[in-house]
C-alpha cells in the first residue's frame, strides 16, 4: 500500500457542474452524513452511501447502502476493485475516484487539515454537493449574506382530510408548540420548530372553518418567527465580527449558537458552519 497516496473524488451531474475533491487520506466516506468525508444532499444519496480505500491490493470501493442504488455499467454494485475509468452512478449522480499523489509533504508550510475534516461546506450549484478543498482561503472569513431566511414563505397545506383528523392534529400541535415557544429563548431550534407547529395548525383550523383562531395562530407564529430571523442576523454579524478579529473562542460560541437554529437543515449555510466549527476547534486545540 502507497501511503503517499491520496483520493480524488470526482462528483458530476448531467447537464450540472462537476467538482474535484482530493482527500489526503487512505479513505473516503461518501454520504449525506455530517461525519462524511464528502457530503451530498439528503435527496441523492444515504447517510453513508459509497465508501473508498486504498488497500495494498489497490482502491477498493464499497456500498454502504442498498438504496439508492449504485450502479456500474448499468448493473448493482456492492464491493470490488476500483478500475481506471470506472463510474458509479447513484440516480443523476456520476463518481469516479482514483488515486493521485499526496500534497500533504507539500503542506509543511501551510495549514495542515485533518483526513475526515477535508471537504465539508460549499454548494456545488444544480448537485447539491457539499464540499471544500484542503485550501479554503477566505471562505472562513466570509459570513455568507446570502443565507438563506429561517423560514419558509411557502403556504402549509392541513395533511389531514377528515375533521376528527384534523382537530386532534392542531391539539397536538399546538401544545407541543406552546412548550417549545416556552423554551424558544433558551433554544433557537425550539423556537423555530415551534413556528412550524404553529403553520401547521393554522392550515387545518382554516380547513376546519374556525378562521379567528387561525388568524391568532398565525399572529403568534409571525411575532415568533420575525424575532428568531432578527437573533439569527446578530448572531451572524457578531461571528463575522469574530472572524475578522482573530476572537477564536467568540466564533465559536457563536458557530453553536447559529447550530442550533438550522439543526436538521441541509442548507449551503449550515453546511459551512458545521466546517467552520471543526476548523475553529482545530485551532482551539493548536493554540491559533
Amino acid at each position: 500500500m502507497d501511503f503517499d497516496k491520496a483520493l480524488k473524488i470526482i462528483v458530476s451531474q448531467a447537464g450540472g457542474r462537476t467538482i474535484e475533491v482530493v482527500v489526503d487520506a487512505g479513505s473516503a466516506l461518501i454520504g449525506s452524513g455530517g461525519h462524511c468525508d464528502i457530503r451530498l444532499g439528503p435527496e441523492d444519496v444515504a447517510v453513508e452511501q459509497l465508501y473508498f480505500e486504498n488497500q495494498p491490493g489497490g482502491l477498493f470501493a464499497e456500498v454502504r447502502a442498498n438504496f439508492p442504488h449504485v450502479l456500474v455499467d448499468r448493473v448493482p454494485f456492492q464491493r470490488g476493485r476500483v478500475l481506471d475509468g470506472r463510474v458509479f452512478k447513484i440516480g443523476k449522480l456520476e463518481i469516479q475516484a482514483q488515486l493521485v499523489e499526496s500534497q500533504q509533504k507539500r503542506r509543511k508550510s501551510e495549514e495542515r487539515v485533518r483526513p475526515g475534516l477535508l471537504v465539508l461546506a460549499a454548494l456545488v450549484l444544480g448537485l447539491g454537493v457539499y464540499a471544500i478543498t484542503a485550501r479554503h482561503g477566505s471562505t472562513e472569513g466570509s459570513d455568507y449574506q446570502d443565507a438563506p431566511p429561517l423560514f419558509d414563505a411557502t403556504a402549509v397545506d392541513c395533511p389531514y382530510t377528515s375533521p376528527g383528523g384534523a382537530e386532534d392534529a392542531v391539539q397536538t400541535w399546538l401544545r407541543d408548540a406552546a412548550g417549545r415557544h416556552e423554551r424558544a429563548p433558551f433554544s433557537p431550534q425550539d423556537g423555530v420548530e415551534a413556528v412550524g407547529l404553529y403553520r401547521h395548525a393554522e392550515s387545518c383550523l382554516k380547513q376546519l372553518g374556525r378562521a379567528q383562531e387561525a388568524e391568532q395562530v398565525s399572529t403568534g407564529a409571525d411575532s415568533l418567527a420575525t424575532r428568531l430571523e432578527k437573533d439569527f442576523h446578530v448572531h451572524r454579524v457578531r461571528l463575522s465580527r469574530a472572524l475578522a478579529t482573530g476572537d477564536t473562542a467568540a466564533a465559536q460560541h457563536e458557530v453553536s449558537l447559529l447550530r442550533g437554529y438550522l439543526a436538521k437543515r441541509g442548507t449551503v449555510f449550515a453546511g459551512w458552519l458545521d466546517y467552520l466549527d471543526r476548523r475553529l476547534g482545530l485551532q482551539g486545540k493548536d493554540g491559533k
